[in-house]
């Protein structure tokens, strides 16, 4: 057992998922873009929902190795993605250390043939959170209404939390008007990030 755990976490070094991940985005694109032009088949389609539901799977458990795994098995086998693909694909590359990959694969979903959907952009949203990119994460709300999508209280939070932490608490401030101007209604957690954004601008 512990033989074939050195192998895994062997093959997941650095380097070699920084040659492997261009080569296999490169490919599920090309695949999906070219099987969106066609109808899908039921057996393609069931393919990709199988695929999906594993990934769900991993993502649950935060087994983002063996996600990726299965990700490339997936590619190697020419199934098609959709858009649920694209949402834990984010999931997955920002967890593996590759959040710039995660947050490129947006550019695609339109050339794939798919829709960004409020998720897509959620997921986003927290990869630029943790990773200390406020000003990616306005870029990617301001691009929300492009793609005609309607930003929840979810969104707002993440983004409220990603200017807080990123030392932007008078944006912070801006966004909650902003949030509570289209409608919605704050909840615990908008309070307390708006509580710490506050101290940190030493307005309390």
């Amino acid at each position: 057992m512990a033989s074939n755990d050195h192998h895994l976490h062997g093959a997941f070094d650095e380097k070699f998922l920084h040659e492997e991940i261009p080569f296999y985005l490169k490919r599920f694109v090309e695949v999906t873009r070219r099987q969106s032009s066609t109808p899908r088949s039921p057996g393609a389609l069931s393919y990709t929902d199988t695929f999906n539901r594993m990934f769900l799977s991993c993502a649950q458990n935060k087994q983002w190795k063996q996600a990726w795994s299965l990700f490339k098995k997936m590619v190697k086998v020419e199934t098609p993605g959709n858009t649920l693909t694209i949402n834990v694909l984010i999931k997955i590359l920002e967890n593996i250390g590759h959040w710039e990959e995660a947050l490129s694969l947006l550019d695609n979903v339109r050339s794939m043939g798919l829709k960004s959907d409020l998720d897509t952009f959620n997921n986003c949203l927290s990869v630029c959170l943790k990773r200390g990119q406020w000003n990616l994460a306005e870029g990617l709300f301001e691009r929300m209404k492009l793609e005609h999508l309607v930003p929840g209280v979810l969104t707002y939070n993440i983004l409220i939390n990603a200017l807080e932490k990123g030392g932007q608490w008078e944006g912070a401030l801006r966004m909650y008007i902003r949030m509570v101007a289209a409608g919605h209604s704050p909840d615990a957690t908008t309070y307390n990030i708006l509580i710490n954004a506050c101290r940190k601008g030493e307005q309390i």
